[in-house]
């Protein structure tokens, strides 16, 4: 027998243009997995840029978990790059048989074949993101060098979740929580300065007891223009 296929949540997916026939394809099959699309350029607009054709950036406060963009037709717009408009404002990309000259290409957080972008993009969006979580991860190991503390005594990663941050710390029960909450203002207050564009920050802290298992507790969310965190794990508005 065969396994059955385990179904990813649904997600948010943002492709520039639709009207291509492989945009087509691909918006068709995001939505038969049940995933919303969110699109610059769809039937019935000219312009390849949403802004510039008078409308509403989809970018911009998005929701969007990840972008999907065939390489080969970024070059036929002059105006306007829905993939590049994606990067800029850091959400994770799939560049679909690009060009090995593009770009974009080092800046993608993946690269696929056409037959598997969905399944690719799919997987991108439910991974850590690389350059906030390493960001994340930098600020861990200043603040546990800071208070002699070993570096393995905490671990944390950041997704992107419906336009928002999702940052998770799990450390050992024998941290300290107010220490715990003390480093988990400074990740927020870091991954924000990367990242504006961002809905809004979540955190978790999981706590590891001796002996494995996790008890997971939620702190805070983020919005923009909140940005410290009290040690009860409330919003404190700035």
């Amino acid at each position: 027998m065969f396994a059955k296929r385990e179904e990813p949540d649904p997600m948010d997916v943002f492709i520039p243009d639709t009207t291509t026939p492989s945009g087509t394809l691909l918006a068709e099959d995001l939505s038969r997995r049940g995933h919303k699309v969110l699109s610059c350029r769809r039937l019935g607009q000219a312009s390849s840029c949403a802004v510039l054709d008078g409308r509403s950036c989809p970018l911009e406060r998005s929701t969007a978990d990840v972008a999907l963009a065939v390489g080969r037709e970024r070059r036929r717009f002059e105006r306007g790059d829905g993939a590049t408009c994606a990067v800029t404002h850091r959400v994770p990309l799939v560049l679909v048989s690009p060009d090995p000259q593009d770009p974009l290409v080092e800046h993608a957080a993946s690269t696929a074949t056409f037959a598997e972008a969905v399944d690719k993009a799919e997987a991108v969006a439910a991974s850590p993101l690389r350059i906030h979580t390493g960001i994340a991860q930098g600020v861990v190991e200043q603040e546990l060098n800071r208070i002699g503390a070993s570096r393995s005594a905490l671990s944390v990663e950041v997704r992107r979740r419906s336009g928002s941050l999702s940052v998770e710390l799990v450390y050992p029960g024998e941290l300290e929580r107010e220490t715990v909450e003390r480093i988990a203002t400074h990740v927020v207050q870091a991954v924000r300065e990367h990242d504006h564009f961002a809905i809004g920050v979540d955190v978790s802290l999981v706590r590891q007891p001796t002996g494995g298992g996790g008890v997971s507790s939620p702190v805070v969310s983020v919005a923009p223009g909140v940005e410290n965190m009290s040690a009860d794990g409330s919003c404190v508005a700035v």
